[in-house]
């Protein structure tokens, strides 16, 4: 019987142990869980609180008075372009401007192309002005779109229709390059392929 006892107190000890290992391994997870979840709602929190990359309302008055400036210089470089073209081409109908033999036709034709391929990347670089402007208006001129962050100010200078940082831009055209490879492959690819299939049918 004395045995017994002694054996039944001796598997309580050790069931009350267990149960204190137990209660401690929880009590430390919970604890542990509780601290994680403390984090994540304090980084939830911190991101909510974040505000997006905004530039100042200084530097925003600044590149529109900048791009105002290139915008009108544009148009006036433009408007005078089409009057030298006008008069050039009034010239040449009265018959003023001399021989008009093959040389001189060709002249004019190349002149022609040139302006006109000038006057295509003007018109694509207002746009490009309009759009930045409105950006402005928004509060966004300055943010990369792929980033969010702020576009240094050097970049703006240099090219205040920009629309990503330095990075990302050289990141979205390795991306461009090496989608045109593998598009270049394809194309390789199934011309070869259409070319053995014709010899095939040779045979």
């Amino acid at each position: 019987m004395a045995e017994k006892k002694a054996t039944k107190k001796a598997e309580k000890k050790v069931e009350k142990k267990t149960e204190k290992k137990i209660e401690k391994i929880v009590k430390v997870a919970e604890k542990k869980t509780a601290k994680e979840e403390k984090n994540v709602e304090k980084k939830a929190e911190k991101k909510a609180d974040a505000k997006p990359a905004k530039m100042s309302a200084a530097d925003l008055k600044f590149f529109e008075d900048l791009l105002v400036e290139k915008r009108r210089q544009l148009v006036v470089a433009q408007s005078e372009s089409e009057k030298a073209n006008a008069f050039q081409g009034q010239q040449h109908q009265s018959g003023d401007s001399g021989d008009s033999d093959s040389a001189d036709s060709a002249t004019d034709i190349n002149n022609l192309e040139t302006t006109l391929g000038l006057a295509a990347r003007e018109g694509k670089y207002l746009v490009y002005l309009e759009e930045a402007l409105q950006r402005i208006k928004k509060g966004t001129f300055g943010v990369c779109k792929v980033c969010k962050k702020l576009i240094p100010r050097a970049r703006l200078l240099a090219v205040p229709t920009a629309t990503k940082c330095v990075n990302c831009k050289e990141e979205t055209k390795k991306k461009e390059q090496e989608n045109n490879r593998i598009e270049m492959a394809r194309l390789f690819a199934e011309a070869q392929r259409k070319e053995m299939m014709k010899r095939s049918l040779e045979r």
